[in-house]
């Protein structure tokens, strides 16, 4: 030490001839407390002299870190760390015993004491417990790498549902272990974790970003990959076992001896630049008071602008990260969206493949939420929404996932799942939670799922069929009652193709005029007469012939297609009925509603426009509408029939007997007839109960001046018991079968006197 203090008085004396007496003293004073504090300076290494001892020194190392260390294609070592070693020998004298080895058995053979030195090694707190370390000599960014299919990955909160790939011993798994990232699977050698991200076995990984980049580069892969900002920063060390004081000298006093020059020109052939900057005092230390004034100005700059660059960053980063937030998640509750959810499927099924599992797409729709928003408002809907977002996300633990799809669905996936009873048990948790209730402000709502379920890979392989066929399954939980689950069956796709293929052709046949109207007489009881038709609908199908509306009527309702389709049959009746009209042959004609018919509004303009259109009297349409049409929403059902009737047109109530009409809502309705239902009037020569029922509907029509006419009419016991009750109206098969317009008459009039 004695040595360099002088090398250090005799710079100072140097530099203090170079300036006026006043300067000197400080500017010597400044030279000797900068040097004083550059412990990295060869004038301050310990001097220590060769060591002779006979024992070689035997160092272990990763055999595939680049550019540190790592074997060509011959086998052999090369690398920084290598030629370091190679001169340390050179320097001391003292043999060294390179063995580079797979990572796992360097740390086995350090802890057995079969090697005096490990090399490129991360300080970790474990290993602190049994190893001395030397002073760092290079920093190591580790970033999280992934393929560039994926996004919404930035650092370690979005790394949760993924599997992470790392090297089996690397300190990076302690420190994901550490921030509760468990979900991680282990390679033997950096290059075997590149090839299995490059095969898309894994496609989250953490690795070094100076070996990360080597292996993609060799492989020509680094366009398929993006990193994140470093997870954390290590620092290379070499080090000794624990409490081996003397070895930890021995081993610094020999790198001391290398000239700095020297290891420049080894970081130069493998970083093409040093690893860290060292001035050479002697060489310019005659311009170090003009460097340390132009310094001070400029560190002041510096200072100045990188504050202002800073602040300017931290927004764009704080921006970013916001926009980055809000394109993978719902803005509402807080979850993942769709797109965030197509990513946790990429690493879903690559679990799935290599555990031989499956995934579930649970796709959960909320019963009667509408009526939330119809009765609470917007705000007390998007409420419950939130609550029931909070209840899923309680309830669907990692690696599931549950994302919001929008309005008021949600879809969860179910995360290597064993088999279908995992599923159905998750489900089940699921539609228990969603049942307790829930209190918002002076609210408690009490909520029902229907859920349906597709699985991967039976069902599908990618996100939108999936998907699909999740909402397929869903649509039939509805269908079946709600408040429950279905799995996806092929008898649904069946049933889609046909719903869909029925709606094709009915908009074509639409189009192309394929439709007919059939009539089926009425008959007053009393005297045999045709009294009125009703008319009903067919589909000419150029493939499948006459077809009933019992085969389409339910999917033309469905898909709003039976609103183009009651228009046509409105107007093709008045047509029809006024051409026997005018060929004085005046007969009523019923026609029935939908219930999307009537409750559209401007139902009464399209009746008159009908009528007017055709030259029909108003008096012999008649209009069908269902018990269920009128009971719901009551006033505009009073006020849409007070503007048909104000037309002149005639209203019956069809298939009375099966709603849940109050006489006094009845009598508000001013109908005119009541259609007694089939299903009564059938058996009621063989039921007491139809017969009863029959019988008092037909007595509470007569005391409130109503005609009655009953449909299903098949037996001749049955026309009888009628004909006794003093009906007014039969219709049915035994009586005349519906029939074309240009058949009607003569074979009606044959029917009746029958």
């Amino acid at each position: 030490m004695r040595g360099n203090k002088h090398q250090v008085v005799d710079i100072v004396r140097k530099i203090g001839d170079l300036t006026p007496y006043g300067v000197r003293r400080w500017a010597g004073l400044i030279v000797a407390l900068l040097l004083l504090c550059v412990g990295s300076t060869p004038f301050f290494a310990a001097q220590t002299g060769a060591y002779h001892g006979a024992q070689p020194l035997t160092v272990v190392i990763d055999d595939n870190y680049p550019p540190f260390i790592f074997r060509n294609d011959q086998g052999e070592l090369r690398g920084l760390r290598k030629d370091m070693w190679d001169l340390w020998s050179d320097k001391t004298g003292i043999p060294v015993v390179l063995k580079a080895m797979d990572w796992n058995e360097v740390l086995k053979s350090m802890a057995e004491g079969q090697a005096d030195v490990i090399d490129t090694v991360f300080k970790t707190e474990a290993r602190q417990q049994v190893m001395d370390y030397s002073a760092p000599y290079f920093s190591v960014d580790v970033p999280i790498f992934f393929n560039r299919d994926l996004s919404g990955i930035r650092g370690v909160d979005t790394l949760r549902g993924f599997t992470i790939g790392a090297k089996a011993g690397d300190a990076c798994i302690s420190w994901l272990k550490e921030r509760g990232i468990g979900n991680i699977h282990a390679y033997n050698s950096f290059e075997s974790l590149t090839d299995a991200a490059i095969r898309r076995e894994v496609l989250v990984y953490c690795l070094d970003l100076p070996a990360a980049l080597y292996f993609l580069i060799k492989s020509n892969h680094e366009d398929d990959f993006r990193h994140t900002e470093p997870l954390y920063t290590g620092q290379l060390h070499w080090a000794v076992r624990k409490g081996n004081a003397a070895l930890l000298t021995m081993v610094a006093d020999g790198f001391a001896k290398i000239s700095k020059d020297e290891e420049l020109a080894i970081q130069q052939r493998w970083f093409g630049q040093q690893l860290s900057a060292r001035l050479d005092w002697q060489k310019y230390g005659r311009w170090l008071l003009l460097s340390v004034a132009l310094l001070a100005v400029l560190g002041v700059w510096n200072w100045l602008l990188r504050r202002l660059v800073g602040i300017r960053t931290r927004a764009l980063a704080e921006s970013n990260t916001k926009l980055d937030y809000l394109a993978h998640h719902d803005l509402l509750t807080g979850l993942p969206n769709r797109l965030l959810l197509r990513t946790h499927l990429l690493q879903a099924k690559i679990n799935a493949k290599l555990s031989e599992g499956l995934i579930a797409f649970v796709l959960i729709d909320l019963d009667q939420f509408k009526t939330v928003n119809d009765s609470l408002g917007h705000a007390m809907g998007d409420a419950l929404l939130k609550a029931i977002a909070e209840k899923l996300a309680g309830c669907i633990a990692a690696p599931n996932f549950v994302s919001r799809e929008g309005g008021d669905e949600f879809l969860v996936l179910i995360n290597d799942a064993g088999n279908v009873d995992t599923v159905q048990s998750v489900v089940t948790l699921i539609h228990q939670t969603l049942a307790l209730p829930i209190k918002i402000d002076e609210h408690e709502f009490v909520t029902s799922i229907s859920a349906g379920i597709s699985l991967y890979p039976k069902d599908g392989e990618d996100f939108d069929t999936l998907l699909k066929k999740a909402d397929m399954a869903m649509y039939q939980a509805k269908a079946e009652g709600r408040n429950t689950y279905r799995f996806f069956t092929e008898q649904l796709t069946m049933d889609v193709v046909a719903h869909l293929a029925v709606c094709a052709g009915l908009r074509q046949a639409l189009k192309l005029g394929e439709f007919e109207l059939y009539f089926q007489p009425q008959f007053r009881i009393s005297t045999g007469e045709i009294a009125g038709v009703e008319a009903l609908i067919r589909w000419n199908h150029p493939e499948r012939g006459l077809v009933p509306p019992v085969d389409f009527i339910s999917i033309a309702e469905e898909s709003g297609l039976i609103l183009p389709i009651g228009d046509w049959v409105l107007r093709e009746a008045c047509r029809l009925a006024a051409q026997w009209q005018r060929n004085g042959t005046p007969i009523p004609v019923a026609v029935n509603l939908s219930p999307l018919q009537f409750r559209r509004s401007g139902l009464a303009n399209i009746v008159q426009q009908a009528l007017e259109e055709s030259g029909l009297s108003a008096d012999l349409l008649e209009l069908e509408l269902t018990e269920s049409i009128l009971i719901q929403h009551t006033e505009e059902a009073l006020e849409t029939v007070r503007e048909i009737k104000a037309l002149g047109v005639k209203l019956s109530i069809d298939d009375f007997g099966t709603g849940y009409s109050s006489l006094a809502y009845i009598k508000r309705l001013t109908v005119d007839k009541l259609k007694i239902d089939q299903s009564f009037v059938r058996d009621m020569h063989n039921n007491p109960d139809n017969a009863a029922i029959t019988s008092a509907v037909i007595q509470m029509a007569r005391s409130m001046n109503l005609v009655t006419i009953a449909e299903g009419v098949d037996k001749s016991e049955v026309l009888d018991e009628l004909r006794r009750l003093n009906c007014d109206f039969a219709q049915g098969f035994l009586l005349a079968r519906p029939m074309p317009a240009s058949q009607l008459f003569p074979d009606a009039v044959k029917a009746g006197r029958g």
